[in-house]
């Protein structure tokens, strides 16, 4: 077996420093990377929430419109009910659509 010179120690050693800040620098990559994900699926949570409560008042204020109407005429169709709350939706994010 043969040993290592001092010049090869120290180089040695460098390579293991070098090598474990390439992990350290890996595995802070992977901890940003899995919060990112996360932010971005609260996100997602958030406004599929908005989407369902956009659509049950939706639902709520035509439904509630139509009890004034003649019994019948009071048809709400989902449909009808789907564009209100894509249009309460699209206001409430500031939308132009």
């Amino acid at each position: 077996m043969t040993s290592m010179t001092a010049e090869q120690e120290i180089e040695q050693k460098a390579l293991d420093r070098a090598a474990n800040a390439t992990m350290q620098a890996a595995a802070q990559q992977a901890q940003a990377d899995m919060q990112v994900a996360a932010a971005a699926e609260a996100l997602r949570n958030h406004k599929i929430n908005q989407k369902a409560t956009s659509v049950q008042i939706a639902r709520d204020m035509l439904i509630n419109n139509a009890a004034s109407k003649p019994v019948d005429e009071r048809q709400t169709s989902a449909a009808d009910i789907v564009a209100y709350a894509n249009t309460l939706y699209a206001y409430v994010l500031g939308d132009d659509a």
